[in-house]
């Protein structure tokens, strides 16, 4: 089989019924989390929607022929996927984990980028620990402790997964778990590097309360989703990956984005 990506040229009615239904509306309806997420998609001082993801997104649209939408009405990360099990949108780009509880439901594409688990410990709680060559799992795999996580996002299993020990504690919004874990009244928070990064940027002063763990050995891969029917779009998207992979593409926008702070300009 070969999967050629659009270019405008071709007849809808030799396509795919999954990517002829995107062409024939005229649009991709791109589902996002309603909160901004710096860099991946946010808008700068003049009210332009803009980020990686953003861009992502504005670039399928492109070779698609069609125009971008972005549904951002989901409160949580477990509802994008509902968004696109129901077909309220055609695709989620909003820092998706590729879960295999929510494979179950989607397809997910290859991940177009890998974040890492991360942690933020208070620094109290952290002292109550002599020994600097105990192993940051060993202390926080203990019933006595506490960790903090979003509620509707992939780090709710994770966290299970990864302490099965340890008090894992739902939070519906970040505020709420950041004030826990300056208090002391919580041990950790787990997310992921550039939701914790992002916030030491905007609380420098934070760092004197928690300290940042980078957990290298434990991935997260972000992914496009699409329903389980699409499964033409989805290959699709596969060799879309695969040739802004290959020519440099996807490497640019993350240099843009991760590896710059110019955006923070704007």
């Amino acid at each position: 089989m070969i999967v050629v990506l659009y270019t405008g040229t071709a007849h809808t009615e030799t396509m795919p019924s999954d990517i002829q239904r995107i062409i024939a509306k005229g649009k991709l309806v791109v589902a996002m989390y309603y909160e901004d997420v710096q860099p991946f998609f946010m808008h700068s001082k003049k009210g332009v929607f803009f980020g990686y993801e953003v861009d992502l997104a504005t670039s399928i649209a492109q070779k698609l022929g069609v125009t971008v939408e972005f549904n951002r009405t989901a409160k949580t990360y477990d509802e994008l996927i509902d968004m696109i099990a129901d077909r309220k949108a055609d695709i989620v780009i909003s820092t998706v984990s590729n879960t295999l509880t929510r494979a179950t439901r989607v397809l997910f594409s290859e991940p177009y980028i890998t974040l890492h688990q991360s942690l933020l410990i208070n620094r109290m709680k952290m002292a109550q620990f002599k020994s600097g060559k105990t192993e940051i799992d060993s202390i926080l795999d203990r019933k006595d402790v506490k960790i903090g996580v979003i509620d509707g996002t992939s780090y709710v299993a994770f966290a299970k997964k990864d302490f099965p020990n340890a008090t894992i504690i739902p939070y519906k919004t970040w505020d709420d778990v950041i004030r826990d874990v300056l208090s002391a009244k919580i041990f950790a928070v787990l997310y992921d590097e550039i939701e914790i990064r992002n916030w030491h940027k905007k609380n420098p002063e934070g760092a004197l309360y928690v300290q940042t763990v980078i957990m290298e050995n434990k991935e997260d891969p972000i992914a496009f989703a699409v329903n389980r029917e699409d499964v033409q779009f989805w290959i699709w998207l596969n060799l879309y990956l695969k040739q802004i992979k290959a020519d440099g593409t996807n490497d640019r926008m993350i240099n843009t984005y991760f590896n710059s702070e110019q955006w923070l300009k704007q």
